[in-house]
């Protein structure tokens, strides 16, 4: 909370009607804005005539760090 974000592309929708809908956004090409390792957190926000509400979150982490194990040993 209280941190300035971005909008992750295709997951913005403005809605003009008054009654509740169902409806699922499929998230893309967001790669551009998860630009370093670490945590993250995504959230859901509505905006609506009072102000921005959070309706819910998820956090995770990014490791883009590949780590290979392997040793070279002979038959003599």
């Amino acid at each position: 909370l209280g941190t300035t974000g971005a909008v992750l592309p295709g997951s913005s929708l403005v809605s003009g009607n008054t009654v509740p809908q169902s409806q699922v956004l499929t998230l893309n090409k967001y790669e551009s804005v998860f630009t370093s390792d670490g945590r993250w957190t995504i959230e859901l926000l509505a905006l609506t005539p009072f102000g921005i509400d959070r309706l819910a979150f998820v956090s995770f982490d990014i490791n883009r760090t590949i780590q290979v194990n392997g040793s070279v040993t002979t038959i003599e």
